[in-house]
């Protein structure tokens, strides 16, 4: 039986929490054949699973320190952690690994604004320097990381393809294993033929950031709120107000846009929602938008598809490849195109119905958790192995 240390300290929101939570709920009914210690942020930490006699778990606050201290911490204090508990396999989940690692190594690289053309153009260029030199310094940690793994493995096949195509990316294999959800958790649930009180309901489940695009979000519900048919509603868990610590070129241009009048009174912002309770956000709407300009997988898009809700989403290479026939696309920064594809789907009730059988049956095909933690397993066998 082998020791596996999986570093997730940095797992504080998002997709990156929820894709802890599904692995630890995993781990927990797999029984694998090795001794896991999970390390995550101290607040995450008692909303874990169910511990089992094979997983421990353990909280810390250094994911919310500042980026040197977590980088000291990768590099001096968990190298100490992974040589006094005899550790076999260390699993790093986000992005940076130990350099020079005392024991074979699992690197998930999960960020792909690291290796994303579109955002390196259309994002990053208006942020001021400093923010520019950080980024690159982070991005040559995360080749560095690359290059001191046994392992390497992404959630889609547009990320590798993004990452292949970086100067400096190792030639060494790189695995794709797909990301998932808990099918039990995300019930398909029938599409009404006419949604309630006649209004469309938008989902936009994500956390603020300058890459989610929301001011092309935020124009397009107002070009539907000055249309004929403008009874729509967006519900989103983020808004400009979120984060504020975290550089952004498009904060302030949301904020307006947020507060204009042709589009508040269309927005409901609910805030951060439990897990659990996020099914119930797809419940109650009538198709999902996902406007983000560059993704390594995105969650809510199986979220959606497994809840029986159609998705309309930014046209790039990881939406399509999740979603397939189950979305409808348009250009990313085109907001009267968004529009008008929300007005296509509201007013196709047999679409809408194509769309959500086909979403569900390829997250039952290719997207549940249990074949993401199955193929996580047998990686880690095979490093602990030497094969």
């Amino acid at each position: 039986m082998a020791h596996v240390l999986i570093n997730a300290v940095s797992a504080k929101s998002g997709g990156a929490a929820t894709y802890l939570i599904n692995l630890a709920a995993q781990l927990v009914f797999a029984n694998p054949e090795h001794r896991f210690t999970i390390y995550v942020p101290q607040a995450l930490a008692t909303r874990m699973p169910s511990r089992a006699g094979w997983i421990s778990v353990i909280g810390t606050a250094i994911g919310s320190a500042a980026w040197w201290q977590r980088l000291l911490w990768d590099q001096i204090v968990l190298r100490n952690i992974i040589k006094c508990e005899g550790v076999d396999v260390l699993v790093s989940s986000s992005d940076f690994g130990v350099l020079s690692a005392p024991c074979r190594q699992v690197l998930l690289v999960r960020n792909n604004l690291f290796f994303s053309a579109a955002y390196e153009s259309q994002v990053l260029v208006h942020h001021e320097w400093l923010t520019r030199m950080l980024f690159k310094f982070r991005r040559a940690m995360v080749l560095a990381s690359m290059r001191s793994s046994d392992a390497i493995m992404v959630a889609s096949h547009a990320m590798r393809s993004d990452m292949q195509r970086m100067k400096g990316c190792p030639g060494k294999h790189i695995m794709v294993n797909a990301f998932g959800v808990p099918l039990d958790r995300f019930a398909c649930s029938a599409l009404a033929a006419s949604p309630p009180h006649g209004r469309f309901r938008l989902l936009y489940v994500s956390e603020y950031a300058d890459y989610k695009n929301f001011t092309t979000l935020y124009r397009a519900v107002q070009h539907l709120s000055q249309s004929e048919q403008r009874d729509i509603r967006l519900v989103t868990t983020a808004d400009p107000w979120q984060h504020p610590s975290v550089a952004s070129v498009s904060r302030d241009e949301d904020q307006r846009l947020s507060r204009d009048p042709s589009v508040a009174p269309f927005v409901t912002n609910v805030g951060y929602v439990p897990y659990a309770d996020v099914p119930a956000l797809y419940h109650h709407c009538d198709a999902l938008v996902f406007p983000s300009i560059a993704e390594s997988f995105g969650h809510p898009l199986v979220e959606a598809m497994a809840s029986g809700r159609p998705v309309i989403a930014a046209d790039t290479p990881v939406n399509r490849e999740i979603c397939g026939e189950a979305a409808m696309y348009f250009k990313p920064l085109d907001a009267k195109a968004l529009a008008e594809t929300v007005l296509l789907l509201q007013n196709d009730p047999p679409l809408r119905a194509q769309m959500s059988m086909a979403g569900r049956q390829r997250v039952e095909q290719s997207f549940d958790c249990r074949d993401h933690v199955e193929r996580l397993l047998t990686c880690i066998d095979e490093v602990v192995r030497g094969t």
